[in-house]
């Protein structure tokens, strides 16, 4: 399986929300946080489309990459 060349920024938050990673608002971005570790992402509305080099950043981040032992398929399985 490809991972999507977009998905919509609620879906973003629910598929890493299933990780523990949670999204906050920050000074200028938002901040996705999953214990120690934080990563900012552009702010986004609900409906908007989140191309894929944002998730790939954000889950390399958060080590949830086929390499790490999450798989496309896995990841993106709701």
């Amino acid at each position: 399986m490809k991972p999507p060349k977009t998905i919509k920024y609620r879906d973003f938050k629910a598929l890493f929300r299933k990780y523990g990673i949670t999204i906050s608002p920050g000074t200028k971005h938002p901040i996705m946080r999953r214990g120690k570790d934080k990563h900012p992402v552009p702010n986004f509305g609900p409906n908007d489309d989140v191309e894929k080099c944002y998730v790939t950043s954000a889950r390399r981040k958060f080590k949830l990459m086929p390499e790490d032992g999450v798989s496309h398929r896995d990841f993106y399985k709701r």
